[in-house]
């Protein structure tokens, strides 16, 4: 077994984002689900393997890594930054086209 410790970050600067949810796979099926702490290091512990992570945040773009190992008795320190939806002078948000 090892641990995966992930942290969200706003794209734009080292400030952490609010509360996430990370989404673990492996092959494709979904292994872990967890939350973190107002973007602080959330760590889970799981089968070596290699993983994909989706994270979501309220006010942010989803966000996907692939390629994260998990190696036996280590901790794999993962850090995602996230890119906030822009609001229209309404108020309203829409999704920035890439």
């Amino acid at each position: 077994m090892g641990k995966i410790v992930v942290n969200t970050r706003y794209a734009n600067s080292a400030s952490p984002t609010g509360a996430s949810v990370v989404a673990v796979f492996l092959d494709g099926d979904l292994q872990e689900k967890f939350e973190t702490k107002d973007g602080s290091g959330m760590s889970k512990e799981l089968p070596l393997g290699e993983y994909s992570l989706s994270v979501v945040s309220d006010g942010f773009f989803e966000a996907f890594r692939s390629g994260v190992a998990v190696n036996a008795g280590g901790n794999t320190l993962i850090t995602i930054q996230l890119f906030p939806l822009y609001s229209t002078q309404k108020g309203e948000q829409y999704e920035r086209q890439i």
